[in-house]
């Protein structure tokens, strides 16, 4: 009796390869155009007037063009003639083709410094440095007046960069 369940075991086990083999072989047709219905009809689609037609090129050529708004030689960010008026309580200050603004202030019994994040106008690198007290920065001269304010001098300018701006109104 146990070679009958043997044998029907074994039966059963290459039935079961048989079908997992064929299951397995797919045959594609080279002519076979997948993603294609075979009894699809081509579509007749309505025609653009002239005058769509035109302004969607007309938009398509609009994208297409680069923006020419800037004067040749105009400073990018800030011209300096603006940048000259920048006064008061700024978050950003424009220093000739650099962005900067106040990350920290960092102050001991001893002495005191402020990390500011120069970025690059063109390239957009930047880069985080180190100031002390009285340092030169682009121009313009460094005074820590407090942890999240310091004042930058040139001439009669007078600019405080500040960490973030209040909320008090």
């Amino acid at each position: 009796m146990s070679k009958g369940y043997f044998y029907l075991a074994l039966l059963m086990l290459s039935l079961f390869a048989l079908d997992a083999l064929s299951r397995l072989n797919i045959n594609v047709d080279i002519d076979s155009k997948p993603f294609l219905l075979g009894d699809s009809t081509t579509g007749v689609f309505p025609l653009l007037s002239n005058e769509s037609r035109d302004l969607i090129q007309k938009t398509l050529t609009n994208l297409a063009a680069p923006e020419n708004n800037s004067e040749p030689n105009a400073q990018p960010g800030m011209s300096l003639a603006e940048q000259a008026k920048q006064t008061g309580e700024l978050t950003t200050v424009f220093a000739q083709d650099k962005k900067l603004k106040l990350k920290a202030v960092v102050q001991s019994s001893s002495s005191a410094y402020a990390l500011l994040e120069i970025a690059q106008i063109k390239g957009g690198a930047s880069k985080l440095k180190r100031f002390n007290q009285g340092a030169n920065i682009e121009g313009y001269t460094l005074n820590i007046i407090s942890s999240t304010k310091v004042e930058l001098r040139k001439n009669a300018q007078l600019i405080t960069l500040i960490m973030y701006q209040s909320t008090k109104q």
